[in-house]
């Protein structure tokens, strides 16, 4: 019974050292950034990539890493998965680049605060800004030169069975829908319309290619 008792308290003393040590783990060291100069610095950077959008993806660099020296780890993770996701999408284009990227990066990046802070944060909305063509009109040249697939670059794609592709004629009211058959999407940041079946004189009965999302146009290509 001696013998028992004695590895029965040294057992004892085993469980209470364990949960000591598992209570010392449970504890979360305080960030050494606060968490109001973690959103600011977040604000600032965006801010940074109004002023020089070429540079946004150093500015970015520099936020995670004083997001991560100051502890503030769940802001860090949100905005290095931001940024991978942006690298991503680096190719789609000068016009995208150079119109939409800085806006683009900027919304997400107060998005990332307002979801944090448990604000209302909604939906990424299509932007196609940016497509194979050596210009914003489709003509016979082009046509052929890009081999009746029209690329169409973007960010926040969300799958082509959302997005509705339609040949219209605003002159005389007339609009025929793009199979989705003819619709393939590559990437969150590319999408195609195949024009395969179309001769450029089936075109030339419409005025406009216009890509829909929810109703509204996320961009038109015209047709001449």
């Amino acid at each position: 019974m001696k013998i028992l008792g004695k590895y029965a308290w040294a057992l004892l003393v085993v469980f209470v050292a364990w949960g000591c040590a598992t209570d010392d783990e449970l504890e979360t060291p305080q960030p050494d950034l606060a968490t109001a100069d973690a959103i600011n610095l977040i604000e600032q950077a965006s801010i940074a990539i109004a002023a020089d959008n070429e540079n946004w993806n150093s500015i970015v660099q520099d936020l995670e890493g004083q997001l991560e020296t100051g502890g503030q780890f769940g802001y860090f993770l949100q905005v290095s998965n931001l940024r991978e996701y942006a690298e991503r999408g680096e190719n789609t284009g000068i016009g995208c680049i150079t119109s939409e990227m800085p806006t683009w990066i900027r919304g997400q990046l107060l998005d990332i605060v307002r979801g944090f802070q448990g604000l209302e944060v909604q939906e990424p909305f299509v932007i196609l800004c940016d497509s194979n063509l050596e210009g914003q009109s489709l003509t016979s040249d082009q046509f052929t030169a890009v081999n009746k697939i029209i690329s169409l670059y973007g960010y926040n794609l969300v799958g082509e069975f959302q997005l509705l592709v339609n040949l219209e004629n605003d002159t005389n009211g007339t609009s025929d829908k793009v199979s989705t058959s003819l619709v393939e999407q590559f990437s969150d940041f590319e999408l195609a319309v195949n024009l395969v079946i179309f001769d450029f004189a089936d075109l030339q009965e419409y005025e406009f290619l216009r890509v829909y999302f929810e109703g509204e146009v996320v961009t038109e290509i015209p047709i001449q």
